[in-house]
């Protein structure tokens, strides 16, 4: 509830960087039921700290935030989860990082990535994945674009260095 989030936020307020109300609420539609109770969890969570960022995440979907402004709802960050599963997807990379980066500054909300993930490259040998990875993570990163971005399912064999984009 909106009050249950308040009070986690509250509680554990320096330990919080941020609020995600509905993870990947956007990617498909968003439901009539979910507005109310979304502007609720909003100013719920601003009531007890009101420099939190609050934001919801898509995935190269930036047209659910139209929707979203359209409704009212309001939202401090634009969020965004990026998942390459292929090699044939690397150069997406960069594309979903400028897509999101350029909605964001149209908005005026700084852009962030939450979930960043090679799902089935895991399935390649350490070896091959040693060459895959570092293109994947210049992609992103060098654009420069993203102020902060999540890496989602640590495993050793995706730990890059973010100066030298090196690992493994």
């Amino acid at each position: 509830t909106p009050e249950q989030t308040a009070t986690l936020v509250k509680r554990y307020r320096e330990l919080i960087e941020g609020v995600e109300i509905d993870n990947e609420a956007l990617i498909f539609q968003i439901f009539d039921e979910d507005v109310q109770y979304w502007k609720d969890v909003y100013a719920a969570v601003k009531s007890v700290a009101p420099n939190m960022p609050v934001h919801w995440t898509t995935h190269t979907n930036t047209g659910a935030f139209e929707r979203m402004r359209a409704l009212g709802i309001p939202f401090d960050r634009v969020g965004a989860h990026a998942y390459m599963d292929s090699v044939e997807n690397i150069p997406s990379g960069k594309d979903y990082a400028l897509a999101i980066a350029n909605y964001a500054s149209k908005v005026n909300k700084p852009p962030l990535i939450t979930e960043w993930n090679w799902r089935f490259l895991t399935r390649m040998t350490p070896e091959a994945r040693a060459a895959v990875y570092p293109p994947i993570f210049e992609n992103v990163l060098k654009t420069r674009c993203l102020p902060e971005v999540y890496q989602f399912q640590f495993q050793e064999s995706l730990a890059m260095a973010s100066r030298t984009l090196r690992g493994i």
